[in-house]
């Protein structure tokens, strides 16, 4: 009961909070933004530092020659900047075309609504 009547209290307070300096709310939206920016670099570093020395490991298991280990991992390299720019590029695209859909179908429930 009494944790019940706290959360209450802190859940007012932020409300509170909240009503008399609105710009919080941004600021908190901005550092959701800015947190998922991180997360997308840093798992994204990490799967190419994964990729490319499990293929170099690969090639230097089958050939110990340290001219193709460096070959391998430039190759790595290079195509995995170009899967995640085409990934990239893709998903920007589709996002583009949702919003442009959802704008479409609200401009066409407001005709129907208006008469038009």
């Amino acid at each position: 009961m009494a944790a019940m009547m706290n959360n209450e209290r802190s859940s007012s307070n932020k409300l509170q909070v909240d009503a008399e300096n609105p710009a919080a709310v941004g600021d908190e939206l901005d550092l959701a933004a800015r947190a998922n920016w991180l997360r997308a670099a840093v798992l994204g570093a990490n799967d190419g530092l994964v990729s490319t020395a499990s293929l170099m490991l690969g090639v230097g298991a089958v050939k110990a020659e340290a001219r193709a280990m460096v070959i391998s991992g430039f190759a790595g390299l290079l195509a995995g900047a170009c899967s995640m720019a085409i990934g990239e590029f893709v998903s920007v695209v589709v996002l583009g075309g949702w919003a442009a859909m959802g704008i479409t179908f609200g401009l066409m429930r407001l005709f129907k609504a208006s008469g038009i």
